[in-house]
């Protein structure tokens, strides 16, 4: 999906540069911090060890708890409910690996400043299970949970 994304907003990138804008935005510490903007790491159930050693930070935590997110979002509501997740939380992080090295404040830092001052929070939503060995290595399988 950001591959596509990114294909169909800058057309006129090569493959390889939309590799490259691929890798940085769903790089594992890329979707740790995306994690961390939305808050997930406070409604994550973890155990009393991991929660005491700063787990709700941990960049592998919180990087396979937004794969675990976009997969629930998937599994309750299909394909476009996903995309409109993903592209919801990562369009900033595209335009700003697009625009290259020093863009740090580009239009999607701006964005993404905004959006923290008037403490948006995620959307709550379904409870999933997703196994994958994705962007941020080992396989793992993961419970998203979120209540009202």
């Amino acid at each position: 999906m950001v591959s596509d994304f990114a294909f169909r907003t800058f057309p006129e990138r090569s493959e390889s540069e939309l590799s490259k804008i691929r890798s940085a935005v769903v790089s594992g510490q890329a979707l740790a911090e995306v994690a961390r903007e939305i808050d997930l790491g406070r409604y994550l159930l973890l155990g009393k060890g991991e929660d005491q050693t700063g787990g709700r930070d941990r960049p592998s935590i919180l990087c396979d708890a937004m794969e675990a997110l976009f997969a629930a979002v998937f599994l309750d509501g299909g394909l476009d409910a996903v995309t409109a997740v993903i592209h919801g939380l990562l369009a900033d992080r595209i335009t700003e690996a697009a625009e290259g090295p020093g863009s740090g404040e580009g239009i999607g830092r701006v964005r993404r400043d905004r959006r923290r001052a008037e403490n948006k929070k995620p959307a709550r939503g379904p409870a999933g299970f997703f196994e994958d060995g994705g962007a941020c290595g080992d396989t793992s399988t993961t419970k998203v949970s979120m209540y009202h």
